[in-house]
């Protein structure tokens, strides 16, 4: 169903209302009880005269309604709470309860798995909870009020700080239980709870229903606050979800004492911190062994100096299974990740990232849900900086940086030009003879460089500036230049045999200078190549730099200059640089290399430099294990 028409009369309808700010929450919560025939006090707010949408139950319809609130964004942006798309949430729990072929685990259903939202809102990932166990219990499992009744009862729990959007909850889970009579006399949804009601109101049944309803979900739901009450503080369970409010004390929008009891309480309550690691680190607590946590969060945790502490408890109590990017589904702006996590306590390796899918029959089974603005299909990141050095890794990260030359002792290294794809000064055709090829980072790969398909040509190019921008172009650029490109876990280098200009995605490396009359500066730049593309690299900058500096998404200059190399006048180094050509010319190649010789080659690689190295044969294993636990390049 297409439910923009409604939400845009819904909207237009509560604006026209000018209804205060403080009474906004209360009249939307009224609203959402009247709907399933809930009484309530109308005099706290003004009362409300709108009616659902009729082709979707109305628990979605509620939830739906709770997103339409006003609020301005000073008061959002003071709250930290934003209401959590449906489709945002049916994604982050596909992720954490499905397997890769879309089934459902059997735990999920069969033996009750156990939910609590910490920060519920108006309900949604419980809504989902219950809405997935209908979906793949038997037909006769989830199909009558009484059974749902008794799911909410021992599967579903939350907690909400605020008491109206606590309503919204139980209004949410309580309309779902009502449906069930529906589901059980062949109700279409369309026709909702108003047709069910209008039936059992015959037979006086629907009152009772509903009253029996609400009080399990009030029981369900608790108004308090997750971090410093008490509620659910007892139980454990096997799944713990939500959105948490991102709500940071640098701006100063957490009281003072509510602060140093904060602090008191949570190790990740340090410096500048923020409610969402608060949140996460509170949930670790709750799960049972072998329990998960799935959350909402904001994408500078995986490099926020802020997010330090979090991501270092991630990594030390969790094993991280999935980072979903969700893109910018709030008014805020901030990018949003899923972040789907482990107790370690139940795993005994760290299991390879596998992207979540999306069950067909999850998202068939509610056309509604499929259609939020903002929400783009998830998409996998790497978990690398959840992946924690155990000791002997770690000593083997120090001896290579302390025993052998660093890439930035061999070579000087800058950035590309400062430019972004769609600046003016970037064209897609050379449209004139002093237009120069720009290669952007896609333009790089392993051992290969694609024909550049943009241009650098400034407006000024016949300008005095414009010629010494030009001159200063063809020091900057020359040919035979190494190119990294800095997108990890995409790191890649590649031999530039020509002048091309390249943007700021990609690292340029020239041998230094003083190298020029050394025996081993012909083949030098092949060599580093062979060294950067390497899966000992690539395992040296993982390990390196999980905790101690941003590695995501981009690996800096100031990390690429630290990676240690052999010495360039190795016995072997002009063997290796000898390999690393011909991997070159091989994938330069405009047909496809053969993959067996090209692999045969890199293994050859790999074991030379190694051997350059002086591993041993237990650190070739530890890296060949920490290679394949987090995936290789």
């Amino acid at each position: 169903m297409n439910l923009k028409p409604w939400l845009g009369y819904a909207q237009r309808a509560l604006c026209e209302r000018h209804i205060p700010e403080e009474a906004f929450a209360s009249a939307i919560a009224n609203l959402a009880e009247s709907w399933i025939g809930q009484p309530n006090d109308a005099s706290s707010a003004p009362a409300l005269a709108l009616f659902p949408p009729d082709d979707i139950p109305l628990s979605e319809a509620i939830l739906h309604l709770s997103a339409l609130q006003p609020q301005q964004q000073a008061l959002k942006k003071n709250s930290g709470q934003y209401f959590t798309p449906l489709s945002l949430a049916e994604n982050l729990l596909n992720a954490s309860v499905r397997k890769s072929n879309g089934t459902v685990r059997a735990e999920s259903c069969g033996k009750g798995l156990t939910f609590l939202d910490p920060a519920c809102g108006s309900g949604v990932f419980l809504y989902v909870a219950a809405r997935m166990a209908a979906q793949v219990t038997p037909s006769s499992g989830l199909d009558t009020t009484r059974k749902r009744a008794t799911f909410v009862n021992d599967c579903l729990f939350g907690i909400e700080k605020d008491p109206q959007v606590a309503r919204l909850a139980r209004a949410t889970l309580t309309a779902w239980i009502l449906e069930g009579a529906g589901v059980a006399e062949g109700v279409g949804v369309g026709a909702g709870i108003r047709a069910e009601a209008e039936a059992e109101a015959r037979l006086g049944v629907h009152a009772t229903i509903l009253a029996e309803a609400a009080q399990i979900t009030t029981a369900k739901i608790l108004c308090d606050d997750a971090l410093l009450g008490d509620a659910w503080r007892s139980s454990h369970f096997d799944c713990v979800v939500g959105n948490p409010p991102f709500l940071g004390v640098r701006r100063g929008r957490i009281p003072v004492s509510e602060k140093a009891a904060l602090q008191h309480r949570f190790k990740t309550a340090q410096g500048q911190f923020d409610l969402y690691a608060l949140f996460v680190e509170d949930a670790l607590t709750r799960i049972n062994e072998g329990g998960f946590i799935a959350f909402v969060l904001p994408r500078p945790l995986l490099s926020n100096h802020y997010s330090a502490l979090l991501r270092n408890l991630l990594a030390r109590e969790t094993t991280v299974h999935n980072i979903l990017d969700f893109g910018k589904p709030f008014q805020a702006g901030v990018e949003i990740i899923g972040l789907v996590a482990s107790g370690n306590s139940a795993v005994s390796t760290v299991t390879k990232p596998e992207t979540a899918i999306s069950s067909p029959s999850a998202g068939s089974a509610n056309a509604g849900s499929t259609g939020h603005a903002g929400i783009r299909e998830q998409q996998a990141l790497p978990v690398m900086l959840f992946h924690t050095p155990e000791n002997g890794l770690a000593n083997l990260v120090e001896r290579l940086s302390v025993e052998f030359p660093l890439l930035g002792d061999l070579t000087v290294s800058w950035r590309g030009l400062e430019f972004g794809k769609k600046d003016a000064a970037i064209i897609k055709s050379r449209i004139s003879a002093g237009a120069l090829p720009i290669l952007q980072g896609s333009d790089v790969q392993r051992y290969a460089i694609k024909t550049p398909t943009r241009f650098y040509s400034p407006a000024e190019e016949s300008t005095m500036g414009g010629m010494q921008k030009r001159r200063t172009f063809s020091s900057k650029f020359p040919a035979g230049k190494l190119l990294v490109r800095r997108v990890f876990p995409g790191l890649a280098a590649a031999y530039d045999p020509d002048p091309n200009l390249t943007l700021n995605t990609i690292y340029v490396l020239m041998a230094r200078p003083e190298y020029a009359k050394a025996p081993h500066f012909s083949y030098l730049h092949w060599f580093l190549l062979g060294v950067i593309n390497s899966g000992i690299a690539s395992f040296w900058f993982r390990n390196a730099f999980v905790f101690q500096e941003n590695l995501f998404p981009y690996v800096r200059l100031s990390q690429l200059r630290r990676l240690p190399c052999p010495p360039p006048d190795h016995p072997y180094a002009s063997q290796l640089a000898e390999l690393a050509h011909t991997l070159s010319l091989a994938h330069q190649k405009s047909s496809a290399p053969g993959y067996e010789a090209l692999q045969q080659t890199e293994q050859h690689l790999e074991i030379l430099l190694a051997d350059m190295l002086g591993l041993s044969e237990p650190e070739r294993k530890m890296i060949q294990l920490s290679l394949s636990q987090i995936g290789s390049k």
